[in-house]
């Protein structure tokens, strides 16, 4: 069975974005609230990423019954073919730390408007 590997370049990506979040803080102006909004969405997308190549890879790894980290012809099943190409097929996740500041953006804008549609007194 292969180690469980968590991308680097997630890795660095979150604790950046972590980081960010915490000194952002801090700041209590409203404009602040939708960097919070962005850093608060980007941090979940790519904490949600990194967690599902983790299920990824474990699913896969739970085929290699002899736990030599190469799959024989017993263990090569349609099954674990499925769960091979899940795992290989890693593009959208390995570019998800760029396409998710586009989706966080969106997303921090709409709920920034929903809040202070929200927070607005009637009359």
């Amino acid at each position: 069975m292969e180690n469980i590997s968590i991308k680097k370049h997630l890795i660095i990506a979150l604790v950046i974005a972590i980081l960010l979040l915490v000194f952002s803080v801090k700041f209590k102006q409203k404009g602040k609230l939708l960097i919070k909004l962005f850093l608060s969405i980007y941090i979940l997308i790519i904490t949600y990423v990194i967690l599902y190549d983790i299920y990824l890879q474990f699913n896969l790894n739970r085929f290699d019954i002899d736990n030599n980290g190469f799959f024989n012809s017993n263990e090569i099943t349609t099954e674990q073919k499925k769960a091979m190409q899940k795992l290989s097929s890693d593009t959208g996740r390995n570019f998800s730390f760029i396409t998710s500041i586009f989706y966080s953006g969106i997303l921090s804008i709409i709920l920034f408007k929903l809040t202070g549609l929200i927070k607005k007194p009637n009359g």
